[in-house]
């Protein structure tokens, strides 16, 4: 009934579902990649304003309810899932429950698997979508968010992808940060440097011939 938002009971069953998490959140994890994944989806529909409404309160209250990293975890299985097709709206949705769930999450939720990293470089090619402002602008969002959520975690990810994400990512970062007064002041000239360091020297032996263009087959390999 979830995947079917015309219906007329469709308002009446978000409802019952939201008093229902928030009675059985504690018995509800198991089911939780099910549940996101459905409220996704319906945010990559064309719902009525106040149907958008209630299903963006719904997973509003499932960020709060279940633990951080078990979401995280979900949301990056969500990105890399190749049996779906993320449209405009859906992506825009994945990305902004993303950077908000990163104002939740503690540093060590931010976990570094072979999910995160191809998720990632989805992210990334993201930041460039050529039909969506929104999606672009989440997109960049969500980096900024991770960056500044567990920064080491954030470049050990980072430098197990290719140059060319490395320096796309790297590149947006120095200069969104840059641009803003508050990020100035946290990030000092001397910390960049320090950044840049780590991504030069740990990494520097990595032959990396992946390109944003090759994404595709670099994803392949990665999923090896």
């Amino acid at each position: 009934m979830l995947a079917d938002p015309q219906s007329k009971v469709f308002v009446l069953l978000v409802e019952t579902l939201v008093d229902f998490i928030q009675v059985y959140k504690d018995e509800l994890h198991d089911w939780l990649l099910m549940l996101v994944s459905q409220l996704l989806k319906l945010m990559g529909t064309d719902l009525r304003v106040s149907l958008h409404s209630k299903v963006n309160n719904a997973l509003d209250l499932v960020r709060e309810s279940f633990p951080c990293e078990q979401q995280f975890s979900i949301l990056m299985r969500f990105i890399v899932d190749q049996t779906q097709s993320s449209s405009l709206k859906m992506k825009v949705a994945v990305l902004c429950y993303i950077e908000k769930l990163s104002k939740r999450m503690k540093p060590n939720d931010f976990a570094n698997s072979s999910e995160a990293r191809l998720a990632m470089s989805r992210i990334i090619t993201w930041t460039s979508e050529p039909k969506s402002f929104d999606v672009r602008k989440a997109a960049q969002a969500v980096l900024i968010s991770l960056f500044d959520l567990n920064t080491p975690m954030y470049t050990m990810l980072l430098g197990a992808l290719p140059k060319t994400f490395q320096d796309a990512a790297e590149s947006f970062c120095t200069t969104t940060c840059a641009a803003t007064a508050p990020r100035q002041a946290l990030y000092s000239d001397d910390f960049w440097l320090t950044y840049r360091l780590i991504l030069n020297v740990v990494f520097v032996n990595k032959n990396w011939k992946g390109s944003l263009a090759g994404v595709g087959q670099w994803e392949i390999n990665m999923t090896v």
